[in-house]
């Protein structure tokens, strides 16, 4: 999977399901399990276990990755119960709701509520923001790596940029007692570690949203990550709850709010796939079918004007 570049929660993914498969299989040998035993487990998966649709698919692409790369063998055609895919409609947070919930937010948690907001990206894309990648000089903040492994350009709030250039100079901060303490390296993607090992140590390569503790990371090197999400997440929650807010809260709501205010604000489908990092068009479309309900009149109302 690395040599793949696959991410690491990919390989995390794909672990886990291995684990599951052979661990169903009652640990039967690796050269000896079929394409009829993936067919019962994916069925077992979606009748007795009742996974999502989109969770049932990871299971497959992961024994899919198995068999080709890990056992050299094709699992033939598979023809297992299907899991129900569900339509999905996007929660959106109101304005005075998004007001209330930044109120019970502080420090990085309120910064990047903030940011979710105001451009969109996704949960990781977020956290795993360097230094490098805001570019005050031209309003823009540059994605790496998002989803898909592609590269994208968002434009950078401008109410935000003196709070994200204090962000930086807190970062810098830390980033210089590390240094003085046998820290400050950084992870790199593989070929750049190679490539440029100066690199790690550089200022601009860090983390935006630094960790506040030292982890030990995958390698065994001791350094400080980039903020984990559930603390991200379970923020979100509890200012949600001290907000009165019955709605989910988390992430990704930020991503839909902020999607159907450009459509409100009148930015053009296209726009809005494009900073979202949309592959289809017609994912991005959901968006504006909400736009549409909230615009639609109820025959109640006009029942009642008359």
């Amino acid at each position: 999977m690395r040599e793949r570049r696959l991410s690491p929660r990919t390989e995390d993914a794909y672990v886990h399901w291995t684990a599951q498969f052979f661990a169903w299989t009652g640990w039967a040998r690796p050269d000896a399990v079929t394409g009829q035993q993936v067919t019962d487990f994916l069925s077992h998966l979606a009748a007795e276990r009742q996974v999502s649709a989109s969770t049932q698919n990871q299971a497959f692409n992961a024994l899919l990755f198995l068999f080709r790369h890990g056992l050299e063998k094709e699992m033939g055609e598979i023809k297992a119960t299907r899991a129900t895919r569900q339509a999905n409609v996007p929660e959106i947070l109101t304005k005075d709701e998004l007001a209330a919930l930044m109120k019970h937010l502080a420090g990085d948690w309120l910064l990047l509520t903030q940011l979710g907001y105001g451009t969109g990206l996704r949960l990781m894309e977020l956290l795993r923001l360097r230094v490098k990648d805001f570019d005050f000089g031209n309003g823009l903040i540059t994605v790496h790596d998002g989803k898909g492994g592609k590269n994208r350009v968002v434009p950078l709030p401008k109410s935000m940029a003196n709070a994200l250039k204090a962000k930086l100079e807190t970062v810098r901060a830390i980033h210089n007692a590390d240094l003085a303490n046998g820290f400050g390296s950084v992870w790199l993607p593989g070929e750049l570690a190679v490539k440029y090992q100066a690199a790690r140590t550089a200022f601009k390569w860090q983390w935006a949203f630094p960790s506040r503790e030292i982890c030990e990371d995958r390698d065994g090197t001791r350094r400080r990550h980039h903020l984990f999400p559930n603390g991200f997440q379970t923020a979100l929650r509890e200012a949600a709850k001290k907000a009165g807010i019955t709605k989910r809260v988390s992430p990704h709501i930020l991503r839909h709010s902020h999607a159907t205010a450009l459509l409100e604000m009148g930015r053009s489908i296209n726009e809005v796939q494009a900073r979202l990092g949309h592959c289809d068009v017609r994912t991005t479309m959901i968006y504006l079918h909400c736009v549409d309900a909230k615009r639609m009149p109820s025959p109640m109302d006009c029942l009642c004007e008359h």
